[in-house]
């Protein structure tokens, strides 16, 4: 029987909506930004480590953030590594109005797994339509590759990582939008059952 893990965590964000003020855990240590990833050491069965993300809103709406977990053994059951939870924001913060269209994004799959060869789907979209010709990079777990959206804004990105950790997904934005949206997918070492 094990008595811990190495565990890793990952944060993203709708940039735009809001600015990255600090993150602080409880176990190990964090970089933060759009991304944020904390090398969390081991963990105990059974521990609670608590990773605090302070934000500043830009603007009313529903803002969803996403934590993604990977540890360095292998993994029994996936589907418990990734949370979503959204935060309703009701008062705007005060800002002159803009007629910028940033790019947003979404990737599947969620997961990887060390060693398989997965395609990474990313929809760009501008706008609320499709965005066509924006290069996509990914980069982690032994990948580094690039591409460019289709006319339905869509990329498609062979990979086969080659290690566990957080992969992360950017579409560079051509105009000043605030910081990059960063999309993270966990690499898992096998035997992934889940």
């Amino acid at each position: 029987m094990r008595s811990g893990v190495d565990a890793f965590a990952s944060i993203s964000t709708q940039i735009g909506q809001r600015s990255f003020v600090s993150v602080s855990t409880t176990q190990g240590s964090c970089t933060g930004g759009a991304l944020v990833n904390c090398n969390l050491g081991t963990i105990a069965k059974g521990q609670t480590v608590t990773i605090t993300l302070v934000m500043t809103a830009n603007q009313a709406g529903t803002l969803t953030n996403t934590a993604t977990v990977v540890g360095n053994e292998p993994e029994a059951n996936t589907a418990n590594n990734r949370d979503t939870e959204q935060t309703l924001v009701v008062a705007p913060v005060p800002r002159k109005p803009k007629r910028l269209v940033c790019d947003s994004f979404t990737a599947t799959p969620q997961s990887l797994t060390v060693g398989k060869r997965s395609t990474i789907v990313v929809r760009v979209t501008a706008g609320g339509k499709p965005a066509k010709g924006r290069k996509v990079v990914v980069r982690g777990a032994g990948i580094s590759k690039s591409t460019t959206t289709n006319a339905r804004g869509v990329a498609r990105i062979v990979v086969k990582p080659r290690k566990a950790g957080i992969v992360t997904i950017t579409v560079p934005q051509k105009l000043v939008c605030g910081a990059k949206r960063i999309g993270a997918v966990g690499a898992f070492q096998p035997p992934v059952t889940g």
